[in-house]
């Protein structure tokens, strides 16, 4: 009679790690999947943004263009209308005059009369006219008490363009936003002896300006002037306002500014700038000689990424979604390839206790297909060597068994 020999038994401590396995391939590949996911998402968001911006700019740009040629193609038939009544005859005497003579005369308060009505018969479009001498010296004035007041001009460049925005002409005005339209009047020898200026005053700066500040509430229009001070103007009640907190977003308009007016640039420069209110904003910066001073087309940023943002909580839970349903169809795809590599786990384990007759089931052509047969080729020769030694043993034993019983009947028949 033979005896198996005893096998080492193993503590089924495997089902501790039963899926295992799956839980690390899906989250390596949860993992790897979330990655490429942030990436593309992360990328069609900031590209969205950047086709949004784009759009913005190039609208704002033509809008900002367009209008401005109608101000200008305004602010250009108000200078001519001016020009063309100081070199007619009749104005070309009553100036001369008027620059001689005594202020307090009377032939001085009929010129002075019929000056100032030929010139807003001529131009009406100017709110307030002067007649200044070479040394600032109010000498004509449509309100009569500037008469005799000085203004500086010399600060400002009225030869190339001979009109200029101000915020306040001290000191006729005080804090108003004007538009002054200044032309030279010269002799006949070229001898400049005076300057014309034609007013325009708050109201007329609105209307005149209406094709800017029309864009409201789509853009906010700011202007600087050529002493850098910025105004933003109000679509709400038609005022115009000295913002008068400094900012680095300020700085940098009136930075590029100057390059521009130095170059006189005819396209606009787009700036991502803060506005006065501290919001993010796109600012078209545009020089315009017409009123010597930069004009600011700011369009809200929110009113331009608004719609994009509000898609990112359902862009997150589109990601989430998407990968709590990768997360399940990984899950069920590697139980379905792990359960057979646990399958023959269980039959190894089995087979290492001593029960020869286990044998993988061999249900697939691929790789765990192929473990399943290596394993029963495995335990076919393991068995055919075991019960080989079994055999060996057996004869072993049975030799010796036959020795010994040869060993007695000698002993018992000397």
């Amino acid at each position: 009679m033979t005896t198996n020999p005893a096998h080492p038994t193993y503590e089924a401590t495997q089902s501790r790690f039963r899926g295992s396995l799956t839980g690390t391939l899906v989250r390596t590949l949860l993992v790897f999947t979330l990655i490429p996911l942030i990436s593309m998402a992360g990328a069609a968001y900031f590209r969205t943004r950047t086709l949004l911006r784009e759009q913005a700019v190039i609208q704002s740009e033509n809008l900002l263009i367009n209008q401005l040629k109608v101000v200008d193609q305004e602010i250009a038939a108000r200078e001519n209308k001016l020009e063309r009544q100081i070199s007619s005859e009749d104005a070309r005497v009553l100036i001369e005059i008027a620059l001689h003579a005594n202020p307090q005369s009377d032939d001085f308060r009929e010129i002075r009369s019929e000056f100032i009505a030929s010139l807003q018969n001529s131009a009406p479009e100017f709110n307030q006219f002067l007649l200044i001498d070479t040394d600032g010296t109010v000498k004509v004035a449509s309100n009569a008490e500037w008469q005799g007041e000085t203004i500086v001009l010399d600060d400002f460049d009225l030869e190339e363009h001979r009109s200029i925005a101000l915020y306040g002409l001290p000191p006729l005005y005080e804090n108003e936003f004007i538009l002054i339209s200044a032309i030279d009047y010269q002799t006949a020898r070229g001898s400049t002896l005076g300057t014309v200026i034609g007013i325009t005053e708050k109201a007329g700066v609105w209307q005149l300006l209406q094709p800017i500040n029309g864009l409201a509430p789509y853009a906010s229009t700011f202007f600087i002037l050529a002493d850098n001070k910025l105004i933003a103007s109000n679509p709400a009640n038609g005022e115009f306002t000295l913002v008068s907190s400094t900012s680095a977003s300020q700085d940098e308009l009136i930075s590029s500014l100057a390059g521009m007016a130095q170059g006189e640039e005819q396209s606009p420069v787009a700036l991502d700038v803060l506005a006065p209110n501290g919001e993010p904003a796109i600012a078209q910066l545009q020089y315009f000689p017409g009123m010597q001073s930069g004009v600011v087309l700011e369009v809200d940023a929110n009113d331009i990424y608004g719609r994009v943002n509000s898609l990112a909580p359902f862009t997150i839970l589109l990601a989430l979604a998407t990968l709590a349903a990768t997360g399940l169809v990984l899950m069920l795809g590697a139980r379905r390839v792990i359960k057979p590599i646990q399958a023959l786990s269980d039959i190894t384990r089995k087979f290492a206790d001593g029960d020869w007759s286990q044998r993988a089931r061999v249900a697939s052509n691929d790789e765990v297909g192929l473990l399943a047969n290596s394993f029963n080729q495995m335990a076919d020769q393991l068995s055919e060597m075991y019960q080989s030694l079994e055999r060996k043993v057996d004869e072993r034993a049975r030799q010796l068994r036959d020795r010994r019983r040869g060993g007695a009947k000698h002993h018992h028949h000397p």
